[in-house]
C-alpha cells in the first residue's frame, strides 16, 4: 500500500521487532497515530504566527494535548513517548508556543520505497490505476535529481559529506534531496555562521547523531593536542681544550657540545 494519494501507507512487519515502538501498547499506538497523521504531499500550514511548508512525512502542528485526547492516553505519558522517539531518532520535534511541528524520519526510505516482491504485485495492477502512475511520476521527478547534495552551502559540504558517509555506514543513508533539505533547515534553525554549523556538524559525527541537536552547554568536542614543538638545542659554550678534557673524563662531555677552543 503506497503513501500516494493519502488513503493508504506502509505498516512494515519488522516494526514487531522495534524495542522502541514495540515498549508498550502506547508506545505503538501513538507511532502508528503518527503514521496515519503525517502528510503524504507538500502543503501549506501556519505554525507559531508564521506560514511554513510541510513536507511528506511531517504532521500540521499539534499538542500534546490533542494526542492524548484522541488515542485516551495521559499527556504525561505522550510526552515522554515523544521524547524517546526524539531521542531515539525515530522523529524530530520543532517545539512552537503552542504546540509541535513532529517530523518523521526517513519516511521516504519507508512509504516510497518497493521491494521486489511488491514490485511483482505492481506489474499486475492495471495502467488505469492512480496510484501507480503518481508512484512513477514521483520515481521519474526523483531520477531527475541525480546531485541530492547540490543545495549544501560550500562552506560547510566538506563537514555535510563527512556526516553523510557516517549515516551511511550506519545504514541510515540520506536518499532524497528532501532529507538533506530537513537537515539543512535544521542547522539553520540552529546556527547562523558556517563556522557554527560546521561545529555541530563535527559533533554529531563524534557522538553519532542521525540529526543535529545543540552542543550541550558543559560538553565540547574534543580538539587533538598540539603536537609541541623539539626543544631548541642550548648553545654550547666556549671552553679551553684542557677544560673539554677533563669535562669528558668526570661523564659530562654530554652537557657541554662542541664549544670552540681558546687560543694556545
Amino acid at each position: 500500500m503506497e503513501a500516494v494519494n493519502g488513503q493508504w501507507l506502509k505498516l512494515y512487519r519488522k516494526t514487531l521487532d522495534n524495542p522502541i515502538i514495540m515498549k508498550d501498547g502506547d508506545h505503538l499506538a501513538i507511532w502508528t497515530w503518527l503514521l496515519l497523521k503525517a502528510t503524504w504531499c507538500e502543503s501549506d500550514c501556519m505554525f507559531d504566527g508564521k506560514r511554513i511548508k510541510l513536507m511528506p512525512g511531517q504532521l500540521p502542528p499539534i499538542s500534546r494535548r490533542t494526542i492524548a485526547s484522541e488515542l485516551q492516553i495521559s499527556e504525561s505519558k505522550v510526552q515522554r513517548v515523544l521524547k524517546l522517539f526524539e531521542n531515539e531518532h525515530q522523529i524530530e520535534q520543532q517545539m512552537g508556543a503552542k504546540c509541535r511541528l513532529i517530523s518523521i524520519l526517513n519516511w521516504d526510505s519507508y512509504q516510497f520505497s518497493e521491494p521486489q516482491s511488491e514490485q511483482r504485485v505492481n506489474t499486475k495492477r492495471t495502467t488505469s490505476e492512480p496510484q501507480v502512475n503518481t508512484i512513477k511520476e514521483y520515481k521519474n521527478n526523483k531520477k531527475d535529481k541525480n546531485n541530492i547534495y547540490s543545495d549544501v552551502p560550500e562552506g560547510i559540504k566538506d563537514a555535510f559529506m563527512d556526516w553523510a558517509a557516517m549515516r551511511k555506514k550506519q545504514k541510515k543513508p540520506l536518499e532524497t534531496k528532501r532529507a538533506v533539505s530537513m537537515a539543512l533547515k535544521k542547522l539553520d534553525a540552529l546556527a547562523r555562521t558556517d563556522e557554527q554549523k560546521c561545529e555541530l556538524i563535527d559533533y554529531a559525527i563524534y557522538r553519532g547523531w542521525l540529526s543535529f541537536y545543540p552542543i550541550p552547554a558543559d560538553e565540547k568536542l574534543p580538539k587533538p593536542k598540539k603536537e609541541e614543538p623539539p626543544p631548541k638545542p642550548i648553545d654550547a659554550v666556549p671552553m679551553p681544550e684542557e677544560t673539554r678534557e677533563r669535562m669528558n673524563k668526570l661523564g659530562l662531555g654530554n652537557l657541554i657540545g662542541e664549544g670552540e677552543n681558546y687560543g694556545t
